[in-house]
């Protein structure tokens, strides 16, 4: 594992963070393994619509089934 020396520094520890030359691969501080993650627009719309609502609409119920002996 190669790091930069000008490579930038984690936001959440300070580590130094990787940087693959793959395009698969996000960049990921080598300390504590946080990775900055990329969004489509559509998805931080979707984020968007239902930050603050307690739960989401039509969300599926759990019930309890009561063996009988």
């Amino acid at each position: 594992m190669t790091v930069k020396k000008n490579s930038p520094l984690c936001p959440r520890c300070g580590g130094r963070v990787w940087q693959d030359a793959s395009e698969h691969d996000d960049d990921k501080c080598i300390v504590c393994g946080w990775r900055q993650v990329e969004l489509s627009p559509d998805a931080i719309s979707q984020i968007k619509i239902y930050t603050g609502k307690q739960r989401i609409e039509g969300n599926h119920q759990r019930y309890r089934t009561l063996a009988t002996v």
